[in-house]
């Protein structure tokens, strides 16, 4: 993975959606890295090949769990992972690196441990693990930026994330102008509205408002190439507590951007701060409610533990991937979970699993937005498709057909989605999205 793969960002369509694409370009700063670009191919489960580890292929790791040997360890300690069983996940995946010779195994056991370190607030232990990753033979198939250490090396001086207050309430989603859903936060005290974006892998907040909330800054710079090809050098702060409804988070990472680059003056609009990922996924059951013109946030935390049967969210790093069936195709299509972006889109990728779907598609102007500038661009469109998802068939488009990013996703879900149901709930112990109560769509 060059360094120009890991931190160049996707084209997103928007009649307005400057910070949904800022949002997909701090996913891209920190995690693409925990996968390896690989070529879009089909997985044949019973080939000796590691195409199902390096696609996060999740249903064919079932399969390969079932075989004898090393890679059924490697694909229950993957697919451990993947289902956020952490601590499960990093005793298996050491077991197999201290106890394997083969280096195909480690490399990509180490791969995957290096994202479990990410999500435990490990950083150093992620960086070292980067480093050994780095330090082996080309030859197992697995690369890793040099810039992806470097990111997690200035933040290895700050502790875990830790949790404490109530662990359950609520907030009312408001969503702007650019129709990105909002909720109050606190961030060391002060009150601030967020965007709620599964979308970012880090919280992320820009350099005023970093100053006023009394963030502490660290050192380390990091280069970041936008949509729209600008670079821009962000930084690394910490907040030392964010709180939603008395749930409050201590130790808390954001990225630090420069105010132009969060701004979109001809939009008269700014973003100030991002909610990410980390934050989102422990509150725990999240449900999403509307009443009328209303919409609510509840959550607490969830009774409930993994099923490979019931399963449809998985992650990879700190990217949440929603699995669901599109157009009755077997098996169920990967795609990105991004509630900072207005439209779902798909990746050209999602062709190799579905030749068909991109037989009719047509050209469509776009803008895309990313780092302080927008542009106009001409993309593929599909105009409609069916997906299964949550005890639910429901159809979403028109859908614009993303170049790929050399990831293993086939698209990405966004809000849209939630325009379709008056009650969604996401439920991060099940690792499983349900959806409820449909909106009636002419």
């Amino acid at each position: 993975m060059t360094s120009k793969t890991f931190f160049s960002t996707i084209y997103k369509p928007l009649s307005f959606m400057p910070a949904s694409i800022l949002s997909r370009l701090l996913t891209t700063i920190a995690f693409l890295l925990l996968y390896t670009c690989v070529h879009a191919q089909t997985i044949d489960p019973e080939a000796n090949s590691f195409d199902a580890f390096d696609q996060h292929d999740y249903e064919a790791l079932l399969i390969v769990q079932k075989e004898s040997g090393e890679r059924s360890l490697l694909a229950n300690a993957t697919i451990s992972s993947m289902l956020f069983v952490d601590d499960e996940a990093e005793e298996k995946l050491l077991h197999l690196i201290k106890k394997s010779s083969d280096p195909a195994i480690t490399a990509r056991a180490r791969r995957s441990l290096s994202g479990v370190y990410v999500r435990q607030g490990k950083y150093a232990a992620a960086a070292r693990t980067m480093t050994e990753i780095i330090n082996m033979d080309d030859t197992d198939g697995v690369t890793m930026d040099a810039q992806s250490v470097a990111f997690f090396t200035a933040l290895s001086a700050v502790s875990p994330m830790q949790l404490s207050g109530k662990p359950s309430g609520s907030s009312r989603i408001v969503h702007d102008k650019a129709g990105l859903p909002r909720l109050d936060i606190k961030v060391n005290g002060f009150s601030k509205d967020a965007i709620f974006d599964t979308g970012a892998a880090l919280s992320t907040i820009n350099v005023s408002t970093a100053n006023a909330l009394g963030l502490r800054q660290l050192g380390g710079r990091v280069d970041v190439d936008g949509t729209t090809g600008k670079t821009v050098s962000t930084g690394l702060a910490v907040a030392d507590s964010v709180s939603v409804d008395g749930f409050i988070f201590q130790n808390v990472p954001f990225i630090v951007v420069p105010d132009e680059s969060m701004s979109f003056p001809e939009f008269d609009y700014q973003v100030s701060l991002i909610m990410g990922l980390p934050l989102i996924s422990k509150l725990g059951r999240l449900v999403f409610s509307k009443k009328g013109s209303s919409e609510e946030l509840t959550f607490a935390p969830s009774d409930r533990t993994p099923s490979t049967e019931t399963a449809n969210m998985i992650t990879s790093g700190w990217q949440l991937v929603i699995m669901a069936r599109i157009n009755n195709a077997y098996p169920r299509q990967r795609l990105f979970f991004d509630s900072g972006s207005k439209s779902s889109q798909l990746y050209q990728f999602i062709g190799k699993a579905d030749p068909g779907l991109l037989a009719n598609t047509e050209k469509k102007d776009i803008t895309v937005g990313g780092l302080g500038e927008v542009v106009k661009t001409e993309a593929q469109s599909v105009e409609q498709v069916l997906v299964e998802l949550g005890g639910h068939t429901f159809k979403l488009g028109p859908l614009t057909v993303l170049e790929d990013d050399g990831s293993f996703r086939h698209g990405v879900l966004g809000q849209d989605l939630f325009s379709q149901f008056n009650k969604v709930v996401i439920d991060f112990g099940a690792m499983e999205m349900t959806l409820h109560d449909p909106i009636a769509i002419e």
